[in-house]
């Protein structure tokens, strides 16, 4: 590549040294070399962890920030904050990516240019495998978190919308900034290969607290951003959005739309975990 802009991968941490040496050596090993690796250590106090953190190879040329348990959004902030990169990579300690990942989504973003947002369906392991295919979908994303965390983004993106709400600690906190982003115009790319690999876990937090609460972080973002759901609004990006690939017809969610508006929260919250538990026992689906 003629243009080799430095890429900043944070990877947060706390208690993950059964997984962390997966994710390390998996960046350890990229194609593309113009990288650095921030590990924010947000209060680990396991051995197996801190002897992990320790004995990070040099080669890697790791940068480990070390702070008390401040939650997922608050540590990846603090190396958004710390990066020396053009763009951000936010890769959590339990996930890992393609040795030609960072290649792929650089090459990408260097041909759509400088409000590109770079991503890629999503490699499953663990408690379910497969490939799960993702969309950027505007009307689809007001309702549901069809974008992985894990992408390529230009650190100004991040600073100029003050990076990830450290109130959101339900989880879903990159549902909510990827609002923000397609809000200030930023557009978001896939790649042709599925190249983040993401370990599902039943008993990981997107099972045990964000599902479980999904109404009620999703009434948190209504309210954060009530402009985006007012009808006026919310026509003109159904109409633009018809054209663009989903996971769902969207005309689904004009009825979960009503729901919100008309009944209350917890009814809405029971009638989604009804849902997911359904769909658990038939696919086993995150």
């Amino acid at each position: 590549m003629k243009t080799s802009p430095v890429i900043s991968i944070v990877v947060p941490c706390f208690n993950s040294g059964k997984t962390i040496g997966r994710t390390l050596k998996s960046l350890e090993f990229q194609t593309y070399e113009n990288i650095e690796v921030i590990i924010v250590n947000d209060g680990s106090n396991d051995e197996l962890t801190l002897k992990k953190l320790h004995d990070i190879p040099k080669s890697l040329k790791a940068k480990i920030i070390n702070q008390k348990n401040s939650g997922l959004s608050a540590a990846r902030n603090r190396g958004i904050e710390a990066a020396n990169g053009n763009f951000i990579i936010p890769l959590d300690a339990d996930d890992w990516l393609e040795p030609d990942a960072i290649s792929m989504l650089v090459r990408e973003a260097l041909f759509e240019g400088s409000r590109a947002i770079v991503y890629s369906d999503i490699n499953l392991h663990g408690d379910r495998n497969g490939i799960k295919q993702t969309y950027c979908n505007p009307f689809e994303q007001l309702f549901s978190n069809q974008l992985p965390y894990c992408m390529l983004i230009p650190k100004v993106a991040l600073e100029k919308l003050n990076g990830y709400d450290e109130n959101f600690d339900l989880g879903f906190e990159d549902w909510e900034l990827n609002l923000r982003l397609i809000q200030e115009g930023y557009v978001f790319k896939k790649i042709n290969r599925a190249v983040f690999n993401y370990q599902v876990s039943e008993k990981g937090m997107l099972k045990a607290k964000s599902l479980r609460n999904f109404a009620y972080i999703a009434e948190k973002i209504r309210n954060k951003h009530p402009q985006e759901f007012h009808l006026k609004s919310l026509v003109k990006k159904y109409k633009y959005s018809t054209k663009l690939d989903s996971k769902y017809p969207l005309f689904i969610f004009i009825v979960v739309d009503l729901l919100f508006k008309l009944f209350p929260i917890q009814f809405v919250n029971h009638l989604y975990n009804f849902g997911f538990n359904a769909t658990k026992s038939k696919s086993h689906a995150i």
